[in-house]
Order: C-alpha cells, then sequence, then structure tokens
C-alpha cells in the first residue's frame, strides 16, 4: 500500500467527518467545497489515466500487472470515499439552504463480492444523524464494510442507477456489524483483480 494512498484516503475521511460533525452541531463552514472540488479535480483524471494505461498500456509484463492492478483498487477506492463525500457535501449545502431534515447522507457499504461494482448505498436522514450519536459515528466515515457475504450473482447493479439496492442493504446492515477499515485493510479485503 502506497504511502500517498493512505494519506489521501485520511484526508477524505477526515473531509467527510467534518461535513458530518458540522451538520450535528448546524455550523455550516464553507471551506469544504474548495477541499473536496480540489480532491476530484486532482484525483480523477489521474485514475482514469491509471485505468487507460492498464487496459492499453504496451509493454507491461506479468509482474508489473500485478503492481498496477494494486494501484488501480487504491484509485478506485479514493473515488468510492470521494463521491460519498461528495454527495454529502452536496446534502449538507442543501440542509443549510432549505434545513429540511429529511435530506440523505449516504455511506457505501462493501461487501465481500462488491469491491469491482459498488453501489450498496446506506442512508440516513440529517434529522436521523443529529438525533443519534450511533447514525452520527455511522456516517462520520464515507465507506464501510460488511462481513456478510453478498451475492453478486444475484445483485444486478445497474450502472446508470446507483445505490439501487438500497433496502436490500439496509436489512443486510441491520443484521450485521458494520465496521469502518483502515485503507489498506480495505485494499486486503479486495480480493478479485480488475479482471475478473
Amino acid at each position: 500500500m502506497g504511502l500517498l494512498f493512505e494519506r489521501l484516503f485520511k484526508k477524505i475521511e477526515r473531509t467527510n467527518n467534518m461535513i458530518v460533525c458540522s451538520l450535528v452541531r448546524e455550523k455550516n463552514r464553507e471551506a469544504f467545497g474548495g477541499e473536496v472540488k480540489a480532491l476530484k479535480s486532482l484525483l480523477i483524471p489521474i485514475v482514469h489515466e491509471m485505468k487507460d494505461y492498464y487496459d492499453y498500456g504496451v509493454g507491461i509484463n506479468e509482474k508489473d500487472i500485478a503492481r498496477l492492478d494494486d494501484e488501480l483498487k487504491e484509485g478506485q477506492l479514493l473515488l468510492y470515499a470521494l463521491q460519498m463525500t461528495e454527495f454529502n457535501l452536496k446534502s449538507y449545502n442543501k440542509y443549510f439552504e432549505t434545513k429540511k431534515e429529511s435530506i440523505y447522507f449516504y455511506k457505501d457499504i462493501m461487501f465481500h463480492d462488491t469491491f469491482n461494482h459498488p453501489g450498496c448505498w446506506l442512508m440516513a436522514t440529517a434529522k436521523e444523524i443529529m438525533e443519534n450519536e450511533e447514525i452520527e459515528d455511522l456516517f462520520c466515515k464515507p465507506i464501510g464494510y460488511c462481513s456478510e457475504k453478498f451475492d453478486s450473482e444475484k445483485f444486478d447493479v445497474d450502472v446508470n442507477l446507483p445505490g439501487a439496492d438500497i433496502s436490500r442493504v439496509k436489512r443486510i446492515c441491520e443484521k450485521e456489524k458494520i465496521i469502518d477499515l483502515e485503507p489498506g485493510e480495505y485494499l486486503e479485503k479486495w480480493n478479485k483483480t480488475f479482471q475478473d
């Protein structure tokens, strides 16, 4: 695991945590928008270039493929975390514009077999987060892990409608504990290659 990946992942987690904590304390901060925008403008082009190199690179030998696969996983995990943080920033800003407590916040739940096709979202309203400390703690980090085996054969992720199976995810998460892993532990759980 690269140190840069670990630091960027932690940076995204801290930004998401500050968004959720500021919501609970009802302190609107303008700085979050700039932080998320800067991370997005940095990460998205880099990860897309890595994928292009992986798919179309000339002269990649067998030992380089394994290394690149791990690096692509790092890049993709950063994008998963950033996407949830960006959604939560939009919800945060919308809450302070409207004061609607029914606005949703998000967390991407990784199951054993869903790392290659995310979209297993857990949702909570602003009201639930502000009134329940356990829910607040759960949503402080943008990604979580559930050890329940998610039958990916039967789970058809609609790439045009991510988060479409929210009710199923919620039912599984109610039975099984959601844990927040360290960045490297997500890589260890991701047991498939990009080519699988």
